[in-house]
């Protein structure tokens, strides 16, 4: 399954991009074998992790999947082309609460509702919303404690590596005299080898086949950006 309208890559690193393939035209029925897919998301495709006394507005999609994109592939597009009034709930109030907001919206565009979340104390709690015909979408909430934190730094910063290699990174978040307020873990769906250092530093593996990209980690709403370059593996 790909994704034609929204490309990601490496869970919290987001892959800017995109691409147009077959797109159903919106609004119009489901065709033989597709079905909606819906999914609770930020202001990007990455994990919620958010600083305990922080907050991050959540958005609810829903996406077309199972029509034909070419090349024998099936496809997701977005179909937030309804408004939905569903009931927000989380699942452990020590860690994290919502909040219905009147809209939602990402990077992309219009959702079908919108919510706030606030982070209460680290923990993990689970955001879910009950549609009106009983279909629940969940999420999980990372909380961790980031006291002061203004920024994120993603380090090191690489400007070039080759596709199938290793490299450490490290996330840390930085309060106003820059001094290390928390390590952030990195994303669940990233391709890691191995627990982080003593130094807080973790081995990604960044798999073969990947084109030069911009990508961004993400604490809450602040961001961090590396952009990649994927040389050839010199010959022997």
């Amino acid at each position: 399954m790909i994704q034609a309208s929204r490309l990601m890559c490496l869970g919290a690193f987001l892959c800017i991009g995109s691409s147009v393939l077959a797109q159903p035209v919106r609004g119009s029925a489901l065709g033989p074998g597709e079905s909606y897919v819906w999914s609770i998301r930020a202001s990007h495709s990455d994990e919620l992790l958010i600083a305990a006394g922080d907050s991050v507005d959540v958005v609810l999609l829903r996406d077309r999947c199972g029509a034909d994109a070419g090349h024998g592939l099936k496809g997701c597009w977005d179909a937030s082309t309804v408004h939905a009034a569903p009931q927000w709930t989380v699942s452990a109030g020590r860690v994290a609460r919502v909040r219905a907001l009147a809209t939602g919206a990402w990077r992309f565009g219009p959702g079908t509702a919108g919510a706030r979340i606030y982070a209460m104390r680290p923990g993990v709690a689970t955001v879910a919303a009950r549609l009106p015909d009983g279909q629940r979408i969940s999420d999980s909430v990372w909380v961790i404690a980031a006291p002061g934190a203004v920024r994120i730094l993603l380090e090191p910063k690489p400007t070039s590596i080759v596709p199938g290699d290793t490299v450490h990174l490290r996330l840390t978040a930085r309060d106003a005299a820059n001094h290390v307020v928390a390590t952030v873990p990195l994303s669940h769906s990233w391709d890691l080898v191995g627990p982080p250092d003593s130094a807080g530093y973790s081995a990604v593996t960044f798999p073969a086949g990947m084109g030069d990209s911009w990508f961004v980690a993400r604490l809450g709403g602040l961001t961090d950006s590396l952009w990649l370059h994927f040389a050839p593996r010199p010959r022997p």
